[in-house]
């Protein structure tokens, strides 16, 4: 017999990387929901839990929890779970101490490394460059609209300003 182990939120069927490792001890319906009343009569006979970050699992979920003796966070925290009600019915609460940290280590770098160069800068001082509503097209592969530094004039290039207007001065007007 295998468990009952529901996937609240979040992952749509099939959940490839649970039901790899779960496979042989539990069945993983993925019930999709993105607001909690939708897990009334989906959740009541599980044997565990488990819980992503789209919806909140409070008392009176917990409440409905006849034979559950697990919910698993998947995630850093776990505040969208109320462990006080969880407690009272013993119902353990687990979540996943390091995930997404080589993610958030990457993206840290990738921001620190975009601050050093000063890309924000930069990309605001292009996007300034065309008047208000103006969307830019993809660019052709090879053309890369740069304006070089120092340059005291500016020339439209392939239509990327279409007004034919340059960028903007020092103090924010043309």
């Amino acid at each position: 017999m295998k468990f009952k182990v529901p996937i609240t939120d979040y992952v749509a069927s099939p959940a490839v990387f649970e039901e790899k490792v779960l496979a042989d001890l539990a069945d993983l319906p993925c019930l999709e929901q993105v607001e909690e009343s939708g897990l009334a009569g989906k959740i009541e006979d599980a044997d565990a839990l488990i819980v992503f970050h789209t919806i909140r699992v409070s008392s009176a979920s917990i409440r409905r929890l006849r034979k559950c003796r697990a919910i698993v966070r998947c995630g850093v925290g776990y505040d969208n779970v109320d462990l006080a009600a969880a407690g009272e019915k013993g119902i353990y609460v687990c979540n996943v101490p390091d995930y997404g940290v080589d993610e958030v280590a990457d993206h840290a770098i990738a921001l620190m490394l975009a601050c050093a160069r000063g890309l924000p800068f930069t990309e605001r001082r292009l996007r300034m460059s065309c008047p208000p509503g103006i969307i830019w097209p993809p660019l052709p592969s090879g053309d890369f609209p740069v304006r070089p530094w120092g340059s005291s004039d500016w020339e439209e290039s392939d239509g990327h300003c279409p007004s034919g207007q340059g960028p903007p001065d020092e103090s924010g007007g043309q």
